[in-house]
């Protein structure tokens, strides 16, 4: 009788630590779609990020080199303004004179 008892009740230990266990077992697999999820969405955030950053990276370089030119122009237009200026000085000179 007492081996019965004892063999029912660990039966039902066993039953409840099943219970328990398959429980935790759904838990898991349900946070774990959650994490797969997330995960795929993060991915896709990335993937979308990264070709932003790229189109980013190629606006910048054709500012960049169009800011370039625009330097060079000034640093040609300046020259010039600069042989003008002598010139001119040289003829006020000349009128002067």
């Amino acid at each position: 009788m007492r081996l019965a008892e004892a063999e029912a009740k660990l039966k039902s230990e066993v039953a409840r630590l099943k219970k328990k266990y398959q429980v935790q077992i759904t838990e898991l697999e349900m946070a774990l779609d959650t994490a797969n999820k997330q995960n795929i969405d993060l991915q896709k955030v990335i993937k979308k990020q990264s070709l932003q950053i790229t189109e980013l990276q190629t606006h910048y370089d054709e500012v960049h080199r169009q800011l370039q030119q625009t330097v060079d122009q000034l640093g040609v237009s300046q020259r010039r303004c600069q042989g003008l200026q002598a010139e001119l000085d040289e003829m006020r000179v000349s009128l002067e004179s």
